[in-house]
């Protein structure tokens, strides 16, 4: 009887020590999505992932990718991170992974496609979509050779979906890019399975028990991605300098101001909050910003603030749009020269299109019918009783006149019949006193009573 129970006791054991045993192998899988445009977003939104992975301790890092490309810099610094990252990285291509998308494909552990995604053409091009020059081709196609290097992927393949120079014949036609779909990419090594979706592909090659974590996006961090699109950030930018330009020509308005301010604040809090904003970038600015001012209502002229102004503000505004080189070990390092030249011929485009915005939009608004109501706009016409002070062509030097208003020192005098407008040049004159004409001045007369307080004339 003891026998039987301590066979029983052992077998409970066993069944429960396998259960266990089967928990334990359980994996932790983070999932980290990578879709639309690759830029200053989606940058942020991996760092932050991956952190997050590393906090629960998971064991792998599932990436669900669909893009058509994006920006160079954020590719390569997503490339980095999956490249030297702690955690095994594999991505499941939903549907597209073009241009900077291979990039960073290819820096993942394992690549995973379904049916009917592609993946490829990394040829490094600009915002109309034009090859760009063979400096920016080499450096990338540099990239892809070192990237597929480190995965066990074949090189010269890799190089040829950046270059259709590269030759390989039993791959691709001379002449033409390399842009796989799921087949090739499975019978050429870039590809270790093909599954119809993200459960198929967790359950098949991971196990059913995986535990599942994903990211989080708050509404936050909807609106700072949504703020931090190359495109709204342009907007932004542009509508901060047509603002600022349009108060300064026209000071006292205000609206120009506080536009060019809410779209500052919607341009640098979320770049700000992202790290993607250094604080002395948005100290520079707002130094430029107050120079001008200066310039424009405190220092008379033109001179060495406003110059300075320009410079800071320009400065801060270029600045702000590269990604600091280096990284936390390095340090900071200058950034690239061709983003650097990018960046300075996005603000010198962004300053001289401000400032015929900022015309047009001037012009615009003191012609609008709300201005109307709160300034003083429009024609003075002679119809409506305005008219110009004339010059009077008769010399009335000498002449003595009666003071039909008193002169306090403005007023009308009345001399040989005509109603002429003059000024006393001492004291008062009441209503009914002489005076005698001196001199013109300003399209007036200048007088003086022919009696002073003491009853004695006063000659010229």
């Amino acid at each position: 009887m003891r026998s039987l129970i301590f066979i029983l006791f052992i077998f409970c054991f066993g069944i429960l020590g396998k259960a266990n045993a089967q928990e334990a192998k359980a994996k932790k899988v983070f999932v980290l999505p990578l879709a639309d445009d690759i830029g200053p977003a989606a940058v942020r939104s991996v760092i932050k992932g991956m952190e997050a992975a590393q906090k629960a301790e998971a064991d792998l890092i599932l990436v669900e990718m669909n893009t058509y490309g994006g920006e160079l810099s954020a590719a390569d610094t997503i490339r980095n991170r999956f490249l030297y990252s702690p955690i095994p990285v594999w991505v499941f291509i939903e549907s597209n992974a073009g241009s900077a998308g291979a990039i960073i494909a290819l820096a993942c552990d394992s690549i995973y496609m379904k049916p009917g995604a592609i993946m490829g053409a990394a040829t490094v091009v600009n915002g109309q979509g034009e090859k760009m020059p063979e400096k920016y081709q080499s450096f990338v196609r540099a990239k892809m050779r070192e990237t597929a290097i480190q995965k066990g992927r074949d090189p010269l393949i890799a190089e040829a979906m950046v270059d259709e120079a590269v030759s390989i014949p039993e791959v691709k036609p001379d002449g033409k890019l390399i842009t796989f779909t799921v087949d090739e990419a499975i019978q050429f090594g870039f590809c270790e399975g093909s599954f119809p979706d993200r459960a198929a592909l967790i359950s098949s090659e991971i196990g059913e028990n995986a535990i599942i974590m994903e990211q989080e996006n708050t509404f936050l961090d909807q609106v700072i991605r949504f703020f931090l699109h190359p495109a709204v950030s342009s907007l932004l930018m542009l509508v901060m300098v047509i603002g600022l330009i349009t108060e300064i020509r026209t000071p006292g308005v205000g609206l120009p101001g506080a536009a060019a301010l809410v779209a500052g604040l919607l341009y640098f809090v979320p770049a700000y909050l992202e790290g993607l904003a250094a604080n002395w970038e948005i100290l520079l600015i707002l130094a430029g910003i107050l120079l001008l001012v200066l310039e424009i209502f405190v220092i008379p002229g033109f001179g060495v603030a406003g110059v300075l102004g320009i410079v800071f503000l320009a400065g801060g505004m270029i600045l702000s749009l590269v990604p600091e080189g280096g990284s936390q070990e390095q340090g900071w390092q200058v950034p690239e020269a061709s983003l650097l030249l990018k960046a300075t011929l996005t603000v010198g485009a962004i300053l001289l299109i401000g400032m015929v915005g900022s015309i047009a939009v001037s012009g615009g608004l003191l012609m609008s019918g709300w201005m109307k109501k709160v300034a003083v706009v429009g024609e003075q016409k002679k119809a409506d009783g305005w008219v110009a002070v004339e010059m009077q062509k008769e010399d009335r030097s000498g002449q003595i006149g009666t003071v039909l208003q008193a002169l306090r020192p403005m007023g009308w005098v009345r001399v040989k019949g005509d109603r002429v407008e003059a000024r006393l040049r001492h004291g008062v004159a009441e209503q009914g006193e002489e005076v005698r004409f001196l001199f013109q001045e300003n399209g007036g007369w200048v007088v003086e009573k022919v009696r002073d307080e003491m009853g004695q004339s006063t000659q010229i």
